[in-house]
């Protein structure tokens, strides 16, 4: 689990997020449940299954940021925003969490709903930081 808020750690195909006080988004890539993990653990504990509400975009390469701060006002530098580091923020009119994977790539997970509009709006921004 990460060690400190707005991070991620990494292990055996499972990314967990520090999203804020008692918030933690675990992403799965290698198709184990993360719910059957959570029944055995003992402490007092919450889990909810969202993998049937959330879309993951990738957006990578040198314009990667760029194309995410054309609706993010937050900060992307390297600084202030490291590969590792994992925030709920908004981009345009849409709540996103954002996930930096490496220094020019980026996880854009939203709601399913309105993954047209966040797919649409970073092509857009893609094209546009291209030039």
């Amino acid at each position: 689990m990460p060690q400190k808020p707005k991070t991620s750690a990494a292990k055996a195909g499972r990314t967990a997020l520090w999203l804020g006080p008692d918030e933690w988004l675990v992403i799965d890539e290698v198709g184990k449940d993360p719910l059957a993990d959570c029944a055995e653990v003992t402490v007092l504990h919450s889990a909810v299954g969202i993998s049937h509400r959330n879309v993951a975009i990738s957006v990578t390469g040198p314009a990667a940021a760029a194309t995410i701060n054309s609706g993010c006002p937050q900060d992307l530098s390297l600084d202030a925003f490291p590969a590792g580091a994992a925030s709920r923020t908004i981009l345009g009119k849409v709540e996103i969490v954002l996930l930096r994977t490496a220094s020019d790539a980026f996880r854009v997970e939203c709601w399913r709903s309105f993954s047209d509009y966040v797919f649409t709006f970073l092509s857009v921004a893609a094209r546009d930081a291209a030039a």
